[in-house]
């Protein structure tokens, strides 16, 4: 008997044997960061280039620490072990209101993580096949910056980056709204990420929260290939808190188009007017949302008349209202989790039509 539960105490551990699999390996797709590195903790998600961290707000247009966050980022992988452990650790000094993940296997949310702040991220898995390969999409938090540091899996299993097809790219440009502010930390539940599951595009999303129109990233668009949608929502921060003129927010929506266009010559780009809001005028300049509304709309028509068949308006306003802000605040703007999902259904109505043109 003594021999048996011995040979069992050897034997129990080469069954439940696992390996692990450094970040470095690149063993996974990165989706959604396009500036993306490896650094000496693991594989950061950047959605926004590290030159960046150079400029000042004033000049980015947007706070750098917010835009460090994974808003719209997901990574893939296939394997066949039985169980999945990946491993993120969130730098201190990142931004951070809580780690929401969620897990896709094809288009169907499978799992869903939620991490505080102050709590180490592990997530855990099994696979639904095991022994069979099985591709997965982890869906990254939208208000914290998490670093991928491994995988582990069971010792005599593969582990691989998915290789599937490159979707066509849907880059969202905005402020919080976009980001995602309203959603919680759930990028899955943001406009930007529905919308882009319900045309079948990948999601780039280049928003950040207190963003105003940005002459950097519009010079940094041509970093971008295969872009197929472009959406554009901004403006509110431009006028409640800059305190812009109708004619400065224009002009420099005029020059962010003009760069827009320039990298992205057939790219249909959407912009989308100031939705609802209860803030009726800028305490600075006394300019409603409706100014900012309406001169947008002539922009757009102007541009068009001007040759510029690509580029569409769509009146935010009128697809909006107070049954899309957050229910639990007295917040003027943001979407509610409902509002969001609204939302990226109204957006789908208007803009699927024009992407088969």
């Amino acid at each position: 008997m003594k021999f048996f539960l011995s040979l069992a105490f050897i034997l129990c551990p080469l069954l439940w044997a696992e390996k692990t699999i450094p970040a470095s390996k690149m063993t996974y797709t990165i989706r959604g960061a396009q500036y993306s590195q490896l650094t000496q903790q693991g594989m950061e998600f950047r959605r926004f280039p590290l030159e960046f961290q150079k400029l000042k707000s004033t000049q980015l247009g947007f706070n750098m620490k917010k835009a460090e966050t994974s808003s719209g980022v997901s990574i893939s992988f296939t394997s066949n072990s039985s169980k999945i452990t990946l491993n993120f650790v969130v730098p201190k000094e990142a931004e951070n209101r809580g780690s929401d993940f969620a897990l896709y296997i094809g288009r169907k949310l499978v799992q869903e993580f939620s991490f505080k702040k102050t709590q180490p991220i592990v997530i855990s898995f099994d696979n639904p096949s095991p022994g069979s390969e099985t591709t997965y999409e982890l869906v990254l938090p939208s208000f914290s910056n998490p670093i991928l540091q491994n995988f582990i899996i069971d010792d005599k299993s593969s582990l691989k980056a998915d290789k599937s097809k490159q979707k066509k790219k849907y880059l969202a440009i905005g402020d919080s709204i976009s980001h995602g502010v309203g959603q919680d930390s759930k990028s899955y539940k943001t406009y930007p990420f529905l919308l882009s599951k319900r045309l079948d595009l990948q999601i780039y999303n280049l928003a950040v929260g207190g963003g105003k129109i940005s002459p950097a990233l519009s010079k940094r668009l041509k970093d971008f290939n295969n872009v197929k949608l472009m959406t554009i929502l901004i403006g509110y921060n431009d006028l409640k808190f800059q305190g812009k003129t109708v004619k400065q927010y224009i002009e420099a929506y005029d020059q962010f188009l003009n760069e827009a266009r320039s990298a992205h010559p057939h790219t249909k780009i959407i912009c989308i007017s100031l939705l609802y809001t209860k803030t009726k005028e800028s305490s600075k300049t006394k300019i409603t949302p409706d100014e900012y509304r309406v001169a947008l709309e002539q922009l757009v028509a102007q541009k068009r008349q001007e040759g510029d068949k690509n580029l569409h308006f769509i009146a935010g306003e009128s697809i909006t209202s107070v049954k899309n802000l957050r229910p639990d605040s007295p917040d003027p703007v943001h979407l509610g989790i409902y509002g969001a999902s609204n939302f990226a259904r109204e957006l789908e109505k208007q803009i699927a039509p024009l992407l088969v043109k």
